[in-house]
């Protein structure tokens, strides 16, 4: 359906959507990361100032795309994803242990805020101590991108968006001239067959979307998740009788 608000159109089956992400040759995604409300003149040129993203994934058509995911998926392999299990379970249960007491919790604040960029931060190689700058950029990007701030908002959204780019492009740099066991380094290093390897703007641009996306869907999914859970008791009460069919639930 076309929104008149958004000046879009909005594509929501599961068939139709399969389909617009497929044929990148009749649906582009150069524009999917440009704001819906048009960026002042002010909030333009600060961003200019610092900002400087480049087409990789999500804003990016083959052969670009293709060759950002085969050097992505080259560095985020399934045995790198397996290996840090043991320290998301520890720590889910740390945080199970230390808030959820009394018989009630606020599954966002106690669990569900915190925990999945915890997770991206080890993952990525992150301190977590910057846990507070990653939740403040992600915010800023969404209403950046997706909202519909005034001028004045955007302005200061824009002079956020600056800094945020500074502090991911220097965890980059940093990670070029020292490798480590983590994602930022495994992207610098990534190899397949002939392809340029992945210059250090790449991965930062890598690493901002993935520092918003990799935490807030997952904190909107457990949101989710028990909403419906909760609602459809039958479904909860036999989790809780049998939790064996939690990996399925």
């Amino acid at each position: 359906f076309y929104s008149p608000k958004l000046d879009y159109w909005v594509v929501t089956g599961y068939h139709d959507c399969r389909e617009v992400l497929q044929n990148s040759k009749l649906f582009s995604a150069v524009n999917t990361l440009d704001p819906i409300k048009p960026v002042c003149p002010v909030a333009r040129e600060v961003m200019q100032s610092g900002f400087r993203p480049v087409k990789t994934l999500t804003n990016a058509d083959p052969p670009i795309h293709t060759r950002t995911r085969r050097l992505a998926n080259a560095a985020f392999t399934r045995s790198r994803v397996a290996q840090w299990e043991g320290y998301i379970r520890e720590l889910t249960r740390d945080y199970l242990e230390k808030n959820f007491k009394d018989g009630k919790a606020d599954m966002i604040a106690a669990l569900g805020y915190q925990l999945p960029v915890l997770v991206i931060f080890k993952i990525m190689g992150v301190p977590p101590e910057s846990v507070p700058v990653a939740k403040a950029a992600s915010s800023t990007r969404i209403l950046f991108n997706w909202g519909f701030p005034s001028d004045e908002e955007q302005i200061k959204l824009a002079q956020d968006s600056v800094e945020f780019w500074a502090f991911a492009s220097t965890l980059v740099a940093e990670r070029a001239r020292a490798p480590g066991d983590d994602f930022i380094s495994a992207l610098l290093q990534a190899r397949d067959g002939d392809l340029p390897a992945l210059s250090e703007a790449e991965v930062t641009t890598i690493l901002s979307a993935t520092l918003t996306a990799g935490h807030e869907t997952t904190t909107s999914a457990i949101g989710n998740a028990f909403y419906w859970l909760l609602k459809e008791r039958r479904a909860w009460e036999e989790i809780c009788a049998d939790p064996g069919l939690i990996p399925n639930a």
